[in-house]
Formats: structure tokens, C-alpha cells, sequence
């Protein structure tokens, strides 16, 4: 049980990654969407690496 909530919770650290990263290309000023982008591809990141973490482990 908690395995699928891991599951779940991972897809939706991808899922609030990858809505970040949109609208982050709507930012005008550049650093700012740079940190926007840059913190928006470590949701994905951490969220891709625990969805195989748990899909190998198990």
C-alpha cells in the first residue's frame, strides 16, 4: 500500500514539475525564468529518479 502511494506520489512530483516548466516559458524576466526552469527540472528529476527507484526495488 504505501509502495503505491510512493508511486503515486512520485508521478505527481513529475506531474507539478512539468506544469511548472510551462509556465515558467511565460516568465519575461530571464533570471527569473531560469530559476523557474531550474527548480521546475528538479521536481521532474527527483520524481523520474523515486518512480524507478520503487519500479526496480519491487
Amino acid at each position: 500500500m504505501s509502495t503505491a502511494l510512493n508511486l503515486i506520489g512520485s508521478i505527481l512530483f513529475v506531474m507539478i514539475g512539468f506544469f511548472s516548466y510551462l509556465q515558467s516559458l511565460k516568465i519575461s524576466n530571464k533570471d527569473w525564468r531560469e530559476l523557474a526552469m531550474i527548480s521546475s527540472l528538479i521536481f521532474i528529476v527527483f520524481g523520474l529518479s523515486t518512480y524507478i527507484y520503487l519500479t526496480i526495488s519491487h
